[in-house]
């Protein structure tokens, strides 16, 4: 039996983001798969190599006003992988501002509790 490593729950949601990497301008957009307030994972295939440093956009369905974060590639999920998951990378956020962390955590806390408790 394995541990999970990650430090902070997953919610899944499907957010669109726009990833800026390195220093040339190479822009795309890709979707998350799950946010947490440690990281994310974005479905594309658009891969780039461990450890390097990513600026991307989002938003969350709360307030229009994107969310510009940096991030650090930690996780790939690569083409030759057997698996019915997208491909795709796990993103560390680095260094959120309070204001940010907070949007995300209440974020995932909202989205949580209406999956885990309905209404009826």
């Amino acid at each position: 039996m394995t541990a999970d490593k990650r430090r902070y729950d997953r919610l899944p949601v499907e957010l669109e983001v726009e990833l800026h990497a390195g220093s040339d301008h190479n822009f795309y957009t890709g979707f998350t798969h799950n946010i947490s307030e440690g990281g994310l994972f974005i479905a594309t295939s658009h891969l780039h190599p461990l450890g390097t440093r990513v600026e991307f956009t989002f938003t969350l369905d709360d307030r229009p006003d994107p969310i510009e974060v940096r991030g650090v590639v930690r996780w790939l999920r690569e083409p030759e992988a057997v698996s019915p998951m997208p491909l795709g990378m796990g993103i560390e956020f680095e260094e959120l501002a309070p204001a940010v962390l907070s949007r995300i955590q209440s974020f995932v806390e909202r989205r949580r509790e209406t999956i885990f408790y309905d209404d009826d």
